[in-house]
């Protein structure tokens, strides 16, 4: 191709060097007709060598007047003469060998266990044929006009090769990443339990998956552009970055043994139905709540609201240090069978109460007292490792909570609790009810009162044949007065057959401050 550019270049020359000599020729015979006769020692080489420029000035203004406006010989693209093209030309013949370039190249996007071709045009790829043909004419032209006659030699001599101009349209290539990645991307699903006839089963776990949008278009657009001109018609892959996001809970990992690994059991005089009634509309909400590993149970968000609407009766509730009816009476045992059952299943408690009083339903320092219009409230969290499901049923006077889930303790490992009074609290004065119903001086007992107790509970476990015994609560009851009822005018004490025969069938349940209301 060089060769024969300078061929051409110098038949060029020629035709402009034979017109030239013509031209030399009459000006040197009018030269010598008008000038003066002067020895040929002295002044015939300073004619030649002017003759000579003049000759030299005609073959320039010959070949410029030749490529003035058009490509110069020994320029090709991607391997095509485009000699004597104008640059309009020039971007045809480009476009025109070039479109097969961009009909042939593709690229592969791979993902997963996936792959996907695309056209490299369906990818935004475009080839700049009129950028191309800008270079190519600019070669002999950049410089100001007459061109250089040796400039353009050498240049003709060397050949010169435009290369490829490529370029990606972004809106396209987006919009083809973002279309490909929601058909990716998901969320991970955690499996999820069911518990049925005493056993646990899951839901498949799913795992989620994010296309990194950006690093995925910059790729692709480095794929397209690469300098490998050589293959524009190569298919090419390109891997998606993709982020696997693992779900936090697994089949693989919940899908093992379940059983019974915290139980209790509370009793109540179901002749009180007021009370029966409360105990069931709270269990009824509680069984069958299932806790993932690192879930809180929270007792008052639970069984709340507390309303006759949601199916709560009117029972015995503790205010102000006094017995009176309340809506929701007896929802403390509920929380304190729970909290037995829970602290026999070795579970993390984040929050417990004692009531005011000594409840009688439990030993004393294990009660849990709860109020879901105040700050007290019974809450635990499964930090098993594993999810439990919660059975509550109530019927018949007794009311028993069960967890089940994974035992994570040895068989052989026993736990117990016991509790020691260590302080003792007196009785206040006594507390004096007039009742009009009574005789002037006649004084009744209605309610016993008791010493209040501060009481340390602790825990006693037998593991591997070793046993230890450690602090778990403290609990502080309160004192309470005996409370009389009595007749008009009375100030002293009764006599000791006075007492009423309703002092036993008190509720005493509920309390860890007197001044507020529980249940």
């Amino acid at each position: 191709m060089k060769d024969k550019s300078i061929i051409r270049y110098h038949k060029v020359l020629r035709t402009a060097k034979a017109a030239a000599l013509i031209l030399t020729a009459a000006l040197l015979a009018a030269g010598c007709k008008e000038a003066d006769p002067i020895p040929e020692t002295r002044y015939a080489g300073k004619k030649v060598e002017s003759i000579t420029a003049v000759v030299s000035q005609a073959s320039d203004l010959e070949f410029q007047g030749t490529y003035q406006d058009k490509i110069l010989p020994g320029i090709t693209c991607l391997g095509m003469d485009l000699e004597g093209m104008t640059e309009q030309e020039a971007a045809d013949a480009i476009k025109s060998q070039t479109a097969s370039m961009i009909d042939n190249k593709s690229l592969t996007i791979t993902y997963l266990d996936k792959s996907v071709q695309y056209s490299a045009a369906d990818l935004g790829y475009q080839i700049d044929a009129d950028k191309m043909a800008s270079i190519a004419y600019s070669y002999g032209h950049s410089d100001a006009f007459p061109i250089n006659a040796q400039k353009t030699q050498d240049l003709c001599a060397q050949g010169q090769d435009v290369g490829l101009e490529a370029s990606v349209d972004e809106d396209t290539l987006k919009a083809v990443v973002s279309q490909l990645a929601s058909s990716i991307d998901q969320d991970p699903q955690d499996s999820k339990p069911s518990f049925a006839d005493g056993k646990f089963s899951f839901t498949d776990d799913v795992t989620g998956y994010k296309v990194n949008q950006d690093v995925a278009e910059a790729r692709i657009e480095q794929a397209l552009l690469s300098d490998d001109q050589s293959d524009t018609d190569k298919d090419q892959t390109v891997e998606l970055p993709i982020t696997t996001i693992e779900p936090e809970v697994t089949k693989a990992s919940m899908d093992t043994t379940y059983q019974v690994i915290g139980e209790y059991t509370t009793y109540y005089d179901a002749s009180v139905t007021s009370r029966e009634q409360n105990l069931k509309t709270a269990s009824s909400k509680i069984n069958g709540t299932i806790l993932m590993p690192g879930d809180e149970f929270n007792y008052n968000q639970t069984v709340s609201p507390v309303t006759v609407e949601n199916g709560y009766a009117t029972a015995n509730i503790i205010a102000n240090g006094e017995y009176v009816l309340g809506i929701g009476g007896g929802l403390c045992q509920g929380s304190t069978t729970i909290y037995n059952a829970v602290i026999r299943a070795e579970l993390e408690v984040t929050e417990r109460w004692e009531h005011a009083y000594p409840a009688h339903y439990v030993p004393i320092g294990l009660d849990a007292m709860v109020y879901t219009e105040g700050a007290y409230n019974f809450r635990f969290v499964n930090d098993s490792g594993y999810p439990i499901y919660m059975e509550m049923e109530c019927g018949g006077g007794s009311l028993t909570v069960r967890l089940y889930g994974h035992e994570i303790h040895d068989a052989s490992r026993t736990v117990s609790w016991d509790s020691e009074v260590v302080e003792t609290v007196p009785k206040p004065a006594d507390k004096l009810v007039e009742d009009p119903t009574l005789k002037e001086g006649q004084k009744v007992l209605f309610e016993s009162g008791e010493e209040g107790e501060i009481v340390d509970t602790y825990k006693t476990v037998t593991d591997n044949g070793q046993t230890t015994r450690e602090f778990f609560t403290r609990s502080n009851y309160e004192s309470s007065p005996d409370i009389y009822h009595v007749g008009p005018n009375t100030t002293s004490k009764p006599a000791e057959d006075e007492s009423s025969d309703d002092s036993s069938g008190t509720n005493t349940e509920d309390s860890n401050n007197s001044g507020t209301q529980q249940y």
